[in-house]
């Protein structure tokens, strides 16, 4: 045997035993034949690859790479109420969190994608009395069912950490939390405006009401009534969950605005005024109405005449009185700084917008509709009702009282006191159903509460409304939590599933937390999680969780639009028209003759149009069909490749032959590379100078592409554009002739990245390249087992990586910069590089014109990008603000666009010299 063929036999069986080392020759071996021949598409086999691949890209036999510096990524998508059958919302949300699961875990981190069930409410509820069974087996039903198809999603899902929120070992930490906020005095029982659902005769949620005031579930408007409900007062975390935005602004993009608002202002303070019936006896436990103040101005209260109310607020809307003209409630409000009681004045809408003449040209300021009286605005209306405007003095002492008084005596009896939002509610959680968490309290026959003992938990379902053992003249409580409590903390559970001493261990938080990617829709962006913040902040303040630097429960949101399915209306009626019920062979869609559809008349011409998927218009489509007829990869590239994660998808308006080409074009290049190695002496092939020439520009593309894909992944989120990037490398490797695919140590290396970027959009056909590369022994390239296994590719250390600045939460551009320029800099150094080389106009800008850099941070990742950013003030010590930072920019561009048609015309001039 010759010297040059003992080593090619060596690299043969070395590379035979790298395949077959730890698994059967089916998880090695490729579903096709490769290279394959002329008649074989890759696209058309696509059901094939993804059973012959099944197991190990989704399944038990999936594995990853190394986990690199014991790096934790935790990805959560929002868990589904079980309905008992997926929709391609689900499909959607679940396939956005599974690609960026996938990446993590390629990149060498140890990630943590849990699901669950929000397996409580009024659906269930509805469904199961419906058909006179318990809500439990219902439920039970449809988790088997829905858990059945999304593991035929090929989605990987930590399946060891599922929770349900109807299990008694989970609501008992939901009830373990409510009786924390009831000992810290954030719960209270009183009377309070609801929204009623008159058919299913419960409380209902803002979110659980639509655009015409009427109930989501029953379609029955909602009305509005006074019940005795528990309250859980999240205003009192209003300040402090508003200013921890401004840490969020960056990555939580319109999610934030939209938190903001539904917060609003917070520069009043509050004061929960007890409220009786004039000259009744009073005692504070016996109260459960409290007029809801807030003030602008808070050292006004110890001097307060009366309180002026509109005549619309609940406390006096069906008192019976003419409410066209101002008048003495028979109600009156205790002050809580003073100890006395007042009388409260009902006035008319024109007085809350300050255009009744009797103010006299002041307008004092309303807030939820009330306010204290004012010495001169309301002299003449005090004298209409026969009240004096007066001080109420006591040897000076009300007078002489300073805010802090004012606070601490509010705070002392419970009243408030403190800043707060001009419009955010107590959070009432009491909801009248059976099918939902039992709120653990005990009430006694004598109007008494008491939450019960932490060792007492659960208290289940079966147990509402019984008496309690030991004590005849005490029952529990009979309503169940609001579901936005069990989804307010579920996050946490999902890192201690099977905790039972604790609702999660504090080091598995501080380690896991704060969820890194939050997936789910937009729609949510206000109620959910506002809740969810409020429980991380209390549970930190109490010592049950603690993040490192921050109290947030979610780093990075990516909020996904909806998908969408065509739908055929009747624009005369309004009424939606199945599928199969209309004629599609002529130019314009019409109802069939032959329509079962109610309603509609045969041949009338129909709209069609995209539109939320719903059965009402049916216009559903079932994923697991999908799934079942066209693969799940090719499902997941479509749903992926139409749009960004955040924008609307109408399912069906384009085909998936876009896909199939692109799938077709990677197969090509691949078979080139399988082709030429195995025809090419391994490793001791000459270079011909056509390789030579190729090797510095695929060696730019791979570092261009491998950079732009993590960076659309990790940080972007544009997931359309991660498979755009995709498309280009591919379109790059293409354009090479064969002979450079087989020789070129720079093109085999693209080749490998592309499958291995591959991976986390579609699996089974990325395991289906890895192989068929697998059969030929590399040039250069360093392999694994299995494209799972295959570390995710690094850009080189001399590469080409972005800088990009942000002040106060604006993006003001990226530049490209040499790695080793950058990337190993203090903050400081990085600051000062940045202010005079990249960024140098913007930063001359912010520190001349403006003011100071109150505070800089950096964040990045290694080969693919910087982000510095900065906190501006101006020279009011205020922040700049982001209408003077985009201006600043539009000058700038204009500036380098004046500067290149300057150069350009420099350049011309010179040629024709």
């Amino acid at each position: 045997m010759s010297r040059m063929v003992r080593p090619r036999l060596v690299a043969r069986l070395l590379q035979q035993c790298r395949r077959e080392v730890g698994g059967s020759s089916a998880a090695r071996t490729p579903a096709l034949k490769w290279p394959l021949d002329e008649n074989t598409r890759l696209s058309t086999r696509m059901l094939d690859v993804e059973k012959h691949w099944r197991e190990t890209t989704t399944g038990e036999g999936m594995t990853g790479p190394p986990v690199k510096n014991n790096k934790s990524t935790y990805v959560l998508s929002m868990f589904p109420y079980p309905s008992g059958a997926l929709h391609m919302g689900h499909l959607r949300v679940y396939t956005i969190s599974d690609v960026i699961a996938r990446y993590y875990r390629a990149d060498g981190h140890e990630v943590i994608h849990p699901i669950g069930w929000d397996a409580f409410g009024l659906p269930a509820e509805n469904a199961a009395r419906e058909r006179g069974v318990d809500p439990g087996e219902w439920t039970k039903s449809n988790i088997e069912s829905m858990k059945d198809q999304l593991l035929k999603t090929g989605i990987h899902f930590d399946w060891d950490r599922e929770i349900n929120t109807s299990s008694p070992d989970f609501y008992r930490w939901t009830q373990w939390i409510f009786t924390q906020m009831h000992r810290a005095g954030l719960v209270r029982r009183g009377m309070n405006e609801v929204n009623w659902d008159p058919v299913d005769n419960t409380v209902l949620a803002a979110e659980q009401i639509d655009e015409n005031g009427c109930s989501w579930r029953s379609g029955a408007v909602a009305e509005k009534r006074r019940m005795n409900t528990w309250l859980i007062e999240t205003p009192k975390y209003a300040k402090r969950l508003l200013d921890g935005l401004s840490s969020l602004d960056g990555r939580w993009h319109e999610v934030a605005d939209i938190q903001s608002n539904w917060i609003g202002r917070c520069d009043v303070r509050r004061f929960m005024m007890p409220v009786r019936t004039r000259d009744s006896p009073f005692t504070s436990s016996s109260s459960l109405e409290f007029l809801d103040l807030r003030l602008s101005d808070p050292l006004s209260l110890p001097s307060a005449a009366f309180v002026l109310l509109s005549a619309t607020d609940s406390l006096v809307r069906g008192d019976g009185r003419n409410k066209e003209q101002p008048y003495i409630s028979s109600l009156e409000v205790l002050n809580v700084v003073t100890g006395r009681f007042i009388p409260i004045v009902v006035v008319p809408k024109e007085y809350l917008d300050g255009t009744s003449a009797a103010y006299g040209g002041l307008a004092p300021e309303y807030v939820l509709g009330a306010r204290l009286s004012h010495e001169e605005a309301d002299a003449q209306l005090a004298a209409s009702l026969g009240l004096e405007l007066k001080n109420e003095k006591r040897g000076g002492t009300v007078a002489n009282m300073t805010l802090n008084d004012v606070e601490e005596i509010a705070a002392f009896g419970g009243y408030g006191g403190y800043v707060t939002s001009r419009n955010l509610m107590d959070w009432a959680v009491s909801r009248q159903r059976a099918w939902g968490t039992p709120i653990p309290i005990i009430l006694g026959e004598d109007g008494s509460s008491s939450a019960i003992h932490a060792e007492k938990l659960p208290l289940l379902s079966e147990q509402r409304g019984r008496k309690v053992e030991g004590l005849t003249s005490s029952s529990y409580e009979t309503d169940t939590l609001d579901t936005f409590f069990d989804s307010a903390w579920y996050y946490l559970r999902y890192l201690d599933p099977r905790n039972q001493k604790q609702l999660v261990d504090p080091s598995l938080a501080a380690r896991h937390m704060p969820v890194d990617v939050y997936v789910g829709g937009v729609e949510h962006a206000a109620l959910h999680l506002y809740y969810a913040r409020f429980f991380s902040y209390f549970l930190a303040d109490i010592g049950a969780v603690k993040y490192e630097g921050t109290l947030e429960p979610f780093k990075h949101l990516v909020p996904q639009g909806i998908v969408k399915g065509l739908t055929y209306v009747d624009e005369t009626t309004g009424r939606y028209v199945k599928e199969s019920d209309v004629d599609l062979s002529g130019t314009k869609p019409r109802v069939r003759v032959d329509c079962t559809t109610e309603g509609v008349t045969a041949g009338k011409e129909l709209s069609v149009k995209y539109e939320k998927m719903s059965k009402s218009k049916h216009n559903g489509v079932d994923p697991v069909k999908v799934l079942e007829q066209d693969g799940i990869d090719l499902a997941r590239l479509q749903l992926l490749d139409t749009s960004s994660p955040r924008a609307p998808i109408n399912w069906g308006e384009s085909d998936s032959s876009g896909i199939k080409r692109w799938l077709d074009r990677m197969s090509w290049v691949v078979n080139a590379y399988v082709e030429g190695r195995k025809g090419a002496e391994r490793g001791y092939a000459a270079k011909t100078a056509a390789v030579e020439r190729k090797e510095e520009e695929l060696r730019e593309a791979y570092n261009y592409f491998v950079r732009n894909v993590g960076m659309t992944l990790e940080v972007l989120h544009l997931l359309n554009t991660s498979i755009a990037r995709l498309q280009g490398l591919t379109n790059a490797l293409r354009k090479m002739d064969k002979e450079v695919l087989a020789h070129s140590v720079q093109a085999e290396r693209c080749i490998y990245a592309l499958i291995t970027m591959l991976q986390v959009f579609a699996p089974h056909t990325a395991a289906e390249l890895y192989a068929a590369v697998q059969q030929v022994q590399p040039i250069e390239m360093k392999t694994a087992a299995r494209v799972s296994e295959q570390p995710w590719p690094e850009v080189d250390a001399d590469a080409i990586i972005d800088l990009t600045l942000h002040v106060n939460g604006v993006n003001c551009g990226r530049a490209p910069v040499q790695r080793p320029l950058v990337e190993d800099l203090s903050l400081e150094e990085l600051i000062t590089r940045a202010s005079t080389h990249e960024h140098k106009s913007m930063i001359d800008w912010l520190r001349e014109k403006q003011g100071v850099i109150k505070k800089a941070t950096t964040e990045g990742r290694k080969g693919s990008f910087i982000t510095l950013s900065l906190e501006a003030l101006d020279a009011n010590g205020e922040k700049v603000s982001e209408e003077k930072i985009k201006k600043q920019l539009d000058e700038m561009a204009k500036v380098r666009i004046r500067l290149a048609r300057e150069e350009k015309k420099k350049e011309k001039k010179k040629k024709a010299q």
